[in-house]
């Protein structure tokens, strides 16, 4: 009698075990389980900021991340806003899958921390913690791709930079409150500053809003919103022009072009400009180069 009980015990807790084993393999628990186990190796949690948001640090270059739960947000501008651009038009769902995003734009230190040598790029605004600019797309392409990293698509990066608000800026609508966020045209002195002295959004990011414009993945579209019937997940534009995205504003911009959902500006890839940094995303789904 005893060896039968034990005998099902047995039978029991194999049986479990095969079928955590099939959860996992067959899809139910595999994308959160491989997520979190590259994540542990990959990044160092660090805790949670006064946001409420896990913090992590990169293992291989020493950069700070937040991680963003993703979600469904209005990408775009509403009508009502006199600030907003014909390209804005209309705002859409958009639906983004968890992603984790610098906390801080690149700076010179971490260049040449990262990469082993002093920076190429010629500016004339060099302190450690001053961002990198002049930098082009495709530069600051190779840097994230070669850590395992990527470049913001258009609808993250202004998922980041709202920090959860739908307002005009990530701190609301007004326009006397940017001194406390952003440099721009107007208290920037006509240069970029450290990063990280402005107060940070509603995800406790900082400098999304001026100091430099940011490179994104996608390439230019200024009729897009136009053409998008219906709620996008994880979009990126690949195709359709030879120009990139760059987003944010720069310290020499107006401040209408520092908004959340600013879509004004876009370059050649290949141009090396004032003005022009980016901050790298880690991706559980990787998108292919």
């Amino acid at each position: 009698m005893k060896k039968a009980k034990k005998g099902k015990r047995v039978v029991w807790i194999a049986g479990f075990f095969l079928l955590l084993l099939l959860m996992v393999t067959g899809g139910l628990f595999r994308d959160d389980f491989f997520f979190w186990y590259q994540m542990n190796q990959e990044f160092e949690s660090l805790g949670k900021n006064e946001q409420g948001y896990t913090e992590y640090k990169h293992r291989k270059t020493g950069l700070i991340f937040v991680s963003l739960p993703g979600g469904t947000f209005l990408m775009g501008s509403p009508k009502s806003d006199s600030m907003a651009h014909k390209n804005e038009f209309p705002q859409h769902e958009v639906s983004l899958s968890p992603f984790l995003i610098a906390k801080y734009e690149v700076t010179h230190a971490d260049w040449n921390r990262i990469m082993g040598e002093p920076s190429r790029v010629a500016s004339k605004h060099n302190g450690d913690n001053i961002p990198l600019e002049k930098v082009r797309w495709a530069e600051a392409k190779k840097f994230s791709e070669t850590l395992g990293l990527s470049l913001p698509t258009e609808a993250q990066w202004e998922y980041a930079c709202r920090g959860g608000a739908s307002t005009r800026f990530s701190f609301g609508n007004e326009v006397s409150k940017f001194v406390s966020y952003g440099w721009h045209n107007k208290n920037s002195g006509s240069m970029p500053h450290p990063v990280g002295e402005k107060s940070p959004n509603g995800f406790g990011i900082h400098d999304m809003h001026g100091n430099v414009a940011e490179w994104c993945d996608d390439v230019w579209d200024p009729h897009l919103f136009k053409k998008r019937k219906s709620k996008q997940t994880d979009p990126l534009v690949t195709s359709g022009s030879y120009f990139r995205f760059l987003r944010g504003g720069a310290y020499y911009d107006r401040i209408e072009r520092c908004r959340s959902a600013d879509r004004s500006e876009c370059d050649d890839p290949a141009i090396r400009a004032s003005g022009r940094g980016f901050r790298p995303v880690w991706l559980f789904n990787k998108r292919s180069p």
